[in-house]
């Protein structure tokens, strides 16, 4: 069997304020490299800073439900699969899957599906879900920060990256709250899913592709590792 991983693909990444084209362009050649090798990508594409904009402008205008907030995410999410997987190669990568329809392609192919299942989800939890569901045991989540601090380096330069540590650990720093358009180095929400499962996830800064490229290679990387014990 083909080595196998799920990539939750960060929305931020995709359209940080404009469309990133150099982004997409450089991740399709990084994971062409291992599809020839013969790992297998299902890909979960986020809404991003796009999703939030839009769940923002809801709430302005009126008093929208978090379901309704969550349906624009999920939708958000969609046009965004649409434009990884034509970036990717449409015609030989397999279309667009849901959580209901999945099915591998040939061991070549990579399956681009939404990154939302229903309301109450997120992109991260459901590639949980569909990790559990085929037996996938590594998530690698593309984001725009290195990974996991023990503080927000946004807030504080002397914040430290956390290369490695349990879901217990992940659950006591970010609870286990959720709300639409909510912003974590990846939803706490799904871990006790996650543990249950022995899926690990592995959070990476995706403007850093070469470190990406490291982590396949089984070289030195950056980034945090979370896992059981």
């Amino acid at each position: 069997m083909s080595e196998r991983y799920v990539i939750s693909l960060g929305g931020s990444l995709i359209v940080p304020k404009e469309i990133d084209t150099k982004f997409l362009v450089n991740f399709k050649k990084i994971i062409g490299v291992q599809v020839k090798r013969g790992k297998q990508f299902l890909v979960l594409p986020g809404g991003g800073s796009t999703a939030r904009k839009y769940q923002q402008a809801l709430r302005v205008v009126t008093q929208a439900p978090a379901e309704a907030q969550d349906w624009l995410g999920i939708e958000t999410n969609r046009f965004h699969a649409h434009l990884v997987r034509w970036a990717l190669g449409a015609k030989k990568y397999a279309p667009i899957m849901t959580f209901r329809n999945f099915k591998w392609g040939k061991p070549d192919r990579i399956v681009v599906a939404v990154g939302g299942i229903k309301p109450g989800g997120s992109s991260d939890s459901s590639t949980v879900l569909f990790a559990k569901k085929l037996g996938i045991k590594t998530i690698i989540n593309l984001t725009n920060v290195d990974g996991v601090f023990d503080r927000d380096p946004r807030k504080f330069k002397s914040a430290k990256l956390i290369p490695q540590m349990t879901w217990k650990q992940f659950r006591t720093q970010f609870g286990t709250s959720r709300g639409p358009g909510q912003h974590k180095p990846f939803d706490s929400s799904v871990s006790w899913i996650a543990e249950k499962a022995g899926i690990k996830t592995v959070i990476l800064n995706g403007r850093n592709l070469k470190n990406l490229e490291n982590y396949f290679n089984g070289k030195k990387f950056v980034g945090t590792v979370i896992g059981s014990a």
